[in-house]
C-alpha cells in the first residue's frame, strides 16, 4: 500500500509537470496567450522535476533491491516484478563512476512504466472490506477477460469486412479525376487506406458516426445510406446489445459464485441485523433501564411501526437459528 500511495503521488506530479511543460511550449509557439509559469522561470522548474524524478527512481530501485534480497528466486517468477526491474533501469547517473547509461529508447518510456506498477496495488484490494465494490469489479473484469477477447475478435472481423466493402466502393470515386480534388481528398481521409477505413468503421460504430457517413451520402451516392443503416442496426444495435447482455450475465454469475464476497456479504447482513435489533430494543425501552417490562412489550405488539420492524427481523432471526443448529449438528458429527 505504501508503494501504491507513492505511485499515485508520482502520477500526480507527472500530470503537474505535463501541465506546466505544455503551457510553456504552447506559449512559446504562439498557440495560447497565457502561461502558467514564466519562460524565464521554467528552467528552475525543469531542474526541480528532474530532481524529484530521480528521488522516485531511487525509491523504486531500493524497493526492488529489498524484495530481491527477501524473495530471492521467487522474485523472478512474477511477471509484474519485471516491470519493476524495467522502471529501475531508467538512465540515471552512476554515482560511483560519474558516467551515464544511455539506452536506445526514450527515458520517458520508463517513467510511464511506473503506472504499470499500480497493478500491484490492485492485489491489495481483497484485503480491505471497505473496497468490496472495487473487489467485485476487478473480479468481474478478470472473469470476463476471455469473453472480452473473443468479443473484440468478432467486432474486429465485422469491422474489417465492412471496411473492405465500403473502401472498394469508394476507390473509383477517389481515382476519378473529373471530381473536385478537395472532395476526393476528404473521401480519401476517411476511406483511402485500410487503416483509415478501419478507424472510420470504429468511429461510425462507437463515436461520432455522422461525418464519415454524410460525406459519402451527400457527395458520392445516396445508396450508401442503405449500407450505413444496415451496418448500424446490425452491429450498433443487435451485436453490441448481445455482447452487453453476455457481460452482464457473466458479472452476475461471478458475483453470486464468489465465496469470499458471499462471506463478507453475510458478515454485513449480520452486522445490519444486530444494529436493527439494538435500535428496536432502544425504541421499546422507554424507561431507559436496559430492560423491557410487560407494559413496554405490549406497546411493541400494538405499535404498527414497531411491529413492522419486528417482522423484518424475523427472517434474519430464523436464518441465524438455522445456522446455529447446523453448526451444532456439524460439531457433533465431527466428534
Amino acid at each position: 500500500m505504501i508503494i501504491a500511495i507513492v505511485l499515485c503521488v508520482n502520477v500526480l506530479l507527472m500530470a503537474f509537470e505535463l501541465q506546466i511543460d505544455g503551457s510553456v511550449k504552447g506559449y512559446e509557439q504562439g498557440i495560447i496567450g497565457y502561461v502558467v509559469v514564466p519562460s524565464e522561470a521554467y528552467p528552475g522548474w525543469e531542474s526541480a522535476f528532474k530532481t524529484v524524478d530521480l528521488i522516485f527512481t531511487l525509491f523504486f530501485a531500493a524497493d526492488v533491491i529489498l524484495r530481491v534480497c527477501v524473495l530471492k528466486s521467487k522474485f523472478f517468477k512474477a511477471f509484474v516484478n519485471y516491470i519493476d526491474l524495467a522502471v529501475t533501469c531508467k538512465p540515471m547517473p552512476l554515482f560511483t563512476s560519474g558516467l551515464r547509461v544511455t539506452l536506445p529508447v526514450s527515458p520517458i518510456l520508463f517513467r510511464l512504466l511506473r503506472i504499470g506498477k499500480l497493478s500491484r496495488a490492485i492485489r491489495m484490494v481483497t484485503m480491505h472490506s471497505v473496497l468490496q465494490s472495487l473487489h467485485l469489479l476487478i473480479k468481474c473484469l478478470t472473469a470476463s477477460t476471455n469473453m472480452l477477447f473473443w468479443s473484440f475478435c468478432l467486432l474486429t472481423f465485422f469491422q474489417c469486412v465492412s471496411g473492405l466493402v465500403i473502401s472498394t466502393l469508394c476507390r473509383d470515386f477517389i481515382r476519378d479525376t473529373s471530381q473536385p480534388l478537395e472532395l476526393r481528398r476528404s473521401v480519401w481521409l476517411y476511406y483511402g487506406t485500410f487503416t483509415r477505413t478501419f478507424l472510420s468503421m470504429f468511429e461510425i460504430l462507437f463515436a461520432n458516426w455522422s461525418p464519415p457517413c454524410r460525406i459519402l451520402v451527400d457527395e458520392v451516392s445516396e445508396s450508401f445510406a442503405v449500407f450505413f443503416l444496415i451496418y448500424r442496426c446490425l452491429l450498433g444495435f443487435a451485436v453490441l446489445n448481445v455482447v452487453n447482455a453476455v457481460f452482464v450475465q457473466q458479472t452476475m454469475k461471478t458475483a453470486s459464485s464468489d465465496e469470499e464476497l458471499a462471506f463478507k456479504q453475510k458478515e454485513r447482513d449480520l452486522e445490519l441485523f444486530t444494529r436493527k435489533v439494538k435500535k428496536l430494543f432502544r425504541t421499546v425501552d422507554e424507561s431507559g433501564d436496559g430492560l423491557i417490562n410487560k407494559d413496554e412489550f405490549s406497546k411493541l405488539v400494538k405499535d404498527p411501526m414497531l411491529n413492522f420492524w419486528l417482522g423484518q427481523l424475523v427472517p434474519a432471526l430464523r436464518l441465524c437459528q438455522v445456522e446455529r443448529v447446523w453448526n451444532i449438528e456439524l460439531s457433533r458429527a465431527l466428534r
